[in-house]
């Protein structure tokens, strides 16, 4: 059975502790763009949250919740443990996919925008651009689910590498 293409952003399965994911409170303002459930989120200069766009720095954790463009809202939820693992499928993006030898590398994210129906994030993990060098996600291993296998649209268990709250990221293996 093949993978499916099924996107929906970072899910948090659990820390790396074995307990659930921390979910912390942050402010979003009026002038960021929507977000959607599974987004990955930086922290702005102003404390504010904000959608995670390519090249947009260290992040501060995956949202937990959906919010409207132009709307500011207090009290916005993040899973903003550093040490928490999530979900994520691979783009399976031209000849690469993902494989065993892909655990312990690091790979970014591929920021799209979110299903405007289901509310949830379409981010996914950018596979051919893993490497031993820094990016955001680290690459832990392949989700234990019956269907899920090691190629395309693989879902990956990953961490966060380049995460506000870790003092360093951290290059890969």
């Amino acid at each position: 059975m093949a993978n499916r293409d099924a996107p929906r952003g970072l899910v948090p399965h659990q820390t790396t502790q074995g307990g659930p994911p921390r979910i912390g409170t942050y402010n979003k303002d009026a002038l960021a763009a929507a977000i959607y459930i599974g987004d990955a989120v930086i922290l702005e200069a102003d404390g504010n949250v904000a959608v995670y766009s390519t090249g947009g720095g260290n992040l501060l954790g995956v949202s937990a919740e959906y919010v409207t463009a132009s709307t500011a809202k207090s009290n916005f939820k993040v899973y903003d443990d550093p040490f928490t693992l999530f979900r994520i499928q691979d783009d399976a993006t031209g000849l690469t996919a993902s494989t065993q030898s892909s655990v312990g590398n690091n790979a970014d994210i591929l920021a799209t925008a979110g299903n405007q129906t289901t509310k949830l994030s379409k981010q996914e993990l950018d596979i051919s651009g893993h490497t031993a060098g820094v990016a955001q996600l680290r690459i832990v291993g392949l989700y234990n689910v019956p269907g899920n296998a090691w190629g395309s649209w693989s879902e990956l268990l990953v961490t966060i590498n380049e995460h506000v709250l870790l003092p360093l990221g951290r290059a890969g293996i």
